[in-house]
């Protein structure tokens, strides 16, 4: 265990932006984030750290099985809408926003014959939760592509109990490391013909979210795994179909597609290629022996819009729609009870914001999307059919928070915890979680984009 008094006393409370550049407490923190890699590669490959909570956020662990049983309640059903097809198709009719990733998806389901894919698609999913006021989990959203930091909040818990400011006794136990990649191999290994699976992350071409799939990666590396690293454009250009497989331009078979890419169009409007050509190659690389992380057709389920139309649904509908089982739509009806609304009018926005119980939710996926008045600068620009009305969710904040930030130790009052679980495979097992957390007068959580930090979870 380090050392952290010998200049200060950890445990001392840190007023609000002390700055503490010169204390051994601080620099041997500053040192293990840099030495887990928490953090984000910018500016040319510079590390640039995350922020991070060095006061983990306390559950009881029968909040923790709720939360995990809630996730896998939802799990299950997004298999199951990604299965129906006519659903699906039903429930987009009425989805115009041209602008979103969705729009274009729902256009190609359309003409696309199911038979033709051949593709397996492979589970890897993360529900992000709210604690509410009555103790409920409530669904902020789900991500079946890119759905990552797993890695992050583990390494945190890592690096709070070899700095000392935990025990391990305490700490929820992650292995999303663990976990997550034996998911990638197991299901990489069925299509293998030999001992070393082939397994290709797509990335986006400046990527800087490098250190957390960095984690999976080296894990899958140590299993026995090849990993390659391919952009959208790289993976549908340059791939070869042969045999019923697909291969890179190399020759290599292609046994898995892990995507940590491809959630907005602009995601596939690259070097100002036309986004439908490659959205359409998205389609054709389900057409040969191979596994997909996700599919079109999960991601497709677990669109903001899917779960607008499921938020309207009561337990028995779930259960009669989707073959759930009672304790399934149950949770699931809990998670989803918060109210959506669709756009009518200016009008209508101006109104529901005005009394402070509502925002703004785009379609987009990332941080920056939440809006809580018109007023706003960037809500000048806006497109309003890209947007929908969503219902606060109402939580208890923690009291407080000591932030490590890039060159101070803050006290955060106030704050608001995000949980998100992990979800993998046909089984819908547990694969790990992600804390993040924010003051709770922000809008956004995110690490990446949205202005929050990263934590932990420790039981009461």
């Amino acid at each position: 265990m380090l050392d952290t008094t010998q200049c200060c006393n950890s445990n001392l409370p840190v007023t609000s932006m002390q700055r503490l550049t010169n204390c051994c407490a601080f620099n041997s923190l500053a040192k293990l984030r840099y030495n887990y890699r928490l953090g984000l590669a910018k500016n040319n490959q510079h590390f640039t750290p995350c922020a991070l909570s060095l006061t983990p956020w306390e559950l009881s662990e029968r909040a923790f099985e709720r939360a995990k049983n809630t996730a896998q309640a939802l799990s299950r059903l997004l298999e199951k809408i990604s299965q129906n097809s006519l659903f699906l198709s039903r429930t987009l009719s009425d989805f115009n926003d041209t602008s979103s990733l969705l729009f274009a998806f729902k256009k190609m389901h359309s003409k696309v014959d199911v038979t033709e894919t051949v593709a397996t698609g492979v589970n890897l999913s993360r529900f992000d939760f709210l604690l509410d006021n009555n103790n409920q989990w409530r669904l902020v959203e789900s991500n079946t592509i890119a759905a990552g930091m797993g890695p992050f909040s583990e390494k945190l818990s890592d690096l709070l109990v070899a700095s000392g400011h935990i025990g391990a006794r305490k700490i929820i136990k992650n292995n999303a490391i663990c976990t997550q990649s034996r998911l990638l191999f197991q299901e990489a290994k069925k299509y293998s013909r030999d001992a070393n699976p082939n397994i290709v992350f797509v990335v986006e071409a400046n990527e800087d979210n490098r250190f957390d799939q960095a984690y999976l990666s080296n894990a899958l590396k140590a299993l026995g795994a090849n990993v390659y690293y391919r952009t959208l454009k790289s993976i549908a250009n340059k791939s070869i179909s042969s045999d019923g497989r697909l291969y890179l331009k190399e020759g290599t078979g292609i046994d898995l597609i892990y995507f940590r890419t491809g959630y907005n169009l602009a995601d596939y409007n690259i070097d100002n290629e036309q986004s439908g050509v490659l959205i359409e190659a998205r389609n054709w690389i389900e057409q040969h022996h191979l596994a997909v992380c996700p599919s079109i057709a999960h991601q497709m389920a677990s669109s903001k819009w899917i779960q607008l139309n499921l938020s309207e649904m009561n337990a028995q509908q779930l259960s009669t729609q989707f073959g759930l089982n009672r304790l399934d739509s149950e949770f699931a009806r809990t998670a989803l009870a918060t109210q959506h609304k669709k756009i009518e009018s200016n009008e209508q926005v101006q109104s529901l914001l005005k009394n402070g119980d509502w925002i703004l939710k785009s379609q987009l996926e990332g941080g920056g999307t939440l809006l809580d008045s018109l007023e706003q600068p960037q809500a000048q620009k806006i497109n309003l059919n890209s947007y929908f009305l969503m219902q606060k969710i109402h939580t208890q904040p923690r009291k407080l928070a000591n932030v490590l930030k890039e060159d101070t130790v803050d006290n955060i009052t106030n704050v608001t915890s995000e949980l998100g679980i992990f979800m993998l495979g046909n089984q819908h097992n547990f694969g790990g979680y992600l804390v993040r957390s924010k003051p709770s007068t922000q809008l956004e959580t995110g690490v990446h984009r949205g202005g929050g930090f990263l934590d932990s979870l420790v039981f009461k």
